[in-house]
């Protein structure tokens, strides 16, 4: 595609499309440019991270509906650009907002490495979407969980037992749709965590015994708990 600006990084097109080397001024639409296109430098020179900065320009205007630069004056603009931290919305999600702080990065260095590998990083969050979704939803249940089980008295064992099995099957749900949804997977152990101390302090030693052996991940103080209410429940 002839975007009007296109310049080549090495020699092979010489004569027939102009080289980074010879560009000495800003061009571009101020609203999504790369740090390094106000004033190309040795420092922060033209290269195919500035392709990948511009994509990334383009998937915050999809997401924010607004361009990453704005300002009512060039050098407004110009400040937005050198600090190029934009201000993604919050009901953007974490993986996707990774993505785009990474494809704007300043360093051209931290940056994706090609187009081709913000592509990639793209595909994977649709993949994982569906994941993250589920997690989601589990997630509120988890959060009124936990306010049940932080009143000082008349906590609801059965409403305690029917959010947790929800929390678990949702979480359990968004980690066979993706194995890698790291936050599920916290979430989980975290809900475990949680349902192991409320059967503890129900009295209901084999029940937290029951959750223990749910959970992903050793928790040497909290079995030692277990075990200890275990062998006093044996012992009465």
């Amino acid at each position: 595609m002839d975007w009007g600006l296109a310049v080549a990084v090495d020699d092979r097109h010489e004569g027939r499309v102009p080289t980074v080397r010879s560009v000495r001024s800003m061009a571009g639409t101020p609203a999504y440019m790369a740090p390094e296109m106000l004033v190309p430098s040795p420092e922060l020179p033209l290269s195919p991270a500035t392709d990948v900065y511009l994509l990334g320009a383009c998937l915050y205007q999809v997401l924010a509906d607004r361009a990453p630069h704005l300002g009512t004056t060039l050098r407004e603009i110009a400040t937005s650009i050198l600090e190029s931290v934009p201000e993604v919305p919050p009901s953007v999600p974490g993986e996707l907002h990774a993505i785009v702080l990474r494809a704007m990065a300043y360093r051209p260095s931290d940056r994706f490495p090609s187009a081709e590998a913000l592509r990639l990083a793209l595909q994977d969050y649709l993949d994982h979407r569906a994941s993250t979704e589920v997690a989601r939803e589990a997630e509120r249940t988890l959060f009124a969980l936990e306010q049940d089980l932080a009143r000082a008295e008349g906590v609801d064992h059965a409403r305690v037992v029917d959010r947790f099995g929800a929390v678990r099957f949702g979480l359990r749900h968004a980690l066979q749709a993706w194995p890698g949804n790291e936050a599920a997977a916290d979430s989980l152990r975290h809900a475990v965590r949680l349902m192991v101390q409320h059967e503890l302090d129900q009295g209901d030693p084999r029940a937290a015994a029951v959750h223990l052996a749910d959970l992903d991940g050793d928790d040497p103080e909290l079995r030692a708990r277990v075990e200890a209410a275990l062998e006093e429940r044996a012992r009465r």
